[in-house]
């Protein structure tokens, strides 16, 4: 599985999975970057402006399948998309917010001020549901299944450091099965994305791992 690859063929896999996600944005042409931090303990995501995700060894144990994977990208990348941490914490820190090259290297480590300060205290509850919604536009836009990202919600533990802002995980599945449900296509009619998506790139996907990918990428 993704927690047992090793670290350059999970960055690659990060990455593609990663920027076939952004190029569904508000932001294709930013200089995304994915990576895994090396704690396996932590069940964690973390977004920093910039176009900076980083999942932890021990969110990885908990996904299934590359939907799930997408799941929890897009909801990061909605995050920087949508602004959440410069509305949150100030456009002073977060342009103090830079990784440097050991850290896109290596991705081991977060020592940045803004990332400590989202780590610590995560983002207030409707920063979470904005996030949610427009994860599920980018994954149905990229041709993944969106009930993945649902199930991949119900994993949560339901006490983690620096969470206590976030909404219950029961009131997040329900926002977004009542989208599902009320949607005909969840993909379109949605400010954040583009006028026109940019072809998808197969990953490498590594050994074990398997992929719930049922839609067609749609074109806008």
């Amino acid at each position: 599985m993704l927690a047992n690859a090793s670290e350059k063929q999970l960055h690659q896999y990060l990455n593609t999975v990663g920027r076939n996600l952004a190029a569904q944005s508000s932001r294709p042409t930013l200089q995304w970057t994915f990576g895994a931090l090396q704690d396996p303990e932590s069940f964690d995501a973390v977004s920093a402006p910039g176009g900076y995700v980083f999942l932890t060894r021990g969110l990885l144990q908990g996904v299934d399948n590359e939907a799930q994977l997408a799941g929890v990208l897009a909801h990061e990348i909605a995050h920087i998309t949508l602004k959440h941490a410069l509305t949150r914490y100030g456009e002073t820190q977060v342009a103090q917010c830079k990784v440097n090259s050991a850290l896109k290297l290596r991705l081991d480590s977060l020592t940045d001020k803004v990332v400590d300060s989202i780590v610590a205290n995560g983002f207030g509850k409707e920063d979470e549901f904005s996030a949610d919604e427009l994860a599920v536009h980018l994954l149905v836009s990229a041709g993944y299944e969106p009930q993945e990202y649902i199930q991949f919600l119900g994993k949560i533990p339901d006490s983690r450091r620096g969470f206590a802002n976030h909404p219950r995980k029961a009131d997040r599945i329900k926002r977004l099965v009542t989208l599902l449900e009320t949607s005909k296509n969840p993909g379109e009619d949605f400010p954040e994305l583009p006028a026109a998506t940019q072809g998808l790139v197969k990953p490498p996907l590594p050994s074990g791992f398997a992929v719930v990918k049922t839609r067609a990428p749609q074109t806008h």
